[in-house]
């Protein structure tokens, strides 16, 4: 019975052993997941742009702080993925920064569209979606700078100065578009 006893609390202490181990992530889980938060940065602008500029619904205004917030989740999984991993390699690591560079033309096109739509937003008959917005859109730029660190951080040195470039753009935009929202 004793040997049955210190059998159970060994197999017990190795399973906790093994599950509180940290799970180590892959380059594909992290492409994965940037192709992830491609799509639902896609799903957003197509979102927005359907917004009307007058008679939007504040169901349709929903939607879209729904898919922003799904968005930010993405964005955070990436980062946690990213941090969980190793280094990643010379030509991983320019796979991914040319997938993360890929997408900046819809990150600009999403941050003018949901400029163009303010006073839509604005307008809606229920107040504080400006402000809605501006959280977001906070959220988002805090969350995609963090994702980029991880990612420079964790990528080989001479990508150091890419990396700093493409989060600069990001940001700014950012910037310019929140400075919109909370003026």
């Amino acid at each position: 019975m004793v040997q049955l006893a210190a059998s159970f609390v060994f197999l017990l202490s190795f399973t906790a052993a093994g599950l509180s181990a940290p799970v180590k992530r892959t380059v594909p889980t992290i492409e994965i997941d940037i192709s992830n938060f491609k799509e639902q940065l896609d799903s957003l602008l197509d979102a927005i742009t359907r917004f009307p500029l007058t008679g939007g619904t504040l169901q349709s205004a929903l939607n879209i702080d729904n898919l922003a917030q799904a968005l930010d989740k993405s964005i955070q999984k990436a980062t946690a993925d990213v941090m969980a991993n190793g280094a990643i390699g010379g030509s991983d690591a320019a796979t991914i920064l040319s997938s993360v560079q890929g997408s900046l033309p819809t990150i600009d096109s999403t941050l003018t569209a949901i400029k163009n739509k303010k006073a839509a937003f604005a307008a809606l008959p229920v107040g504080g979606v400006p402000t809605l917005v501006a959280k977001d859109l906070k959220a988002l730029d805090t969350d995609t700078g963090r994702l980029s660190f991880a990612l420079s951080s964790k990528t080989p040195g001479d990508l150091t100065a890419s990396w700093a470039t493409l989060d600069d753009a990001i940001h700014n935009g950012f910037v310019d578009a929140i400075a919109f929202y909370t003026s």
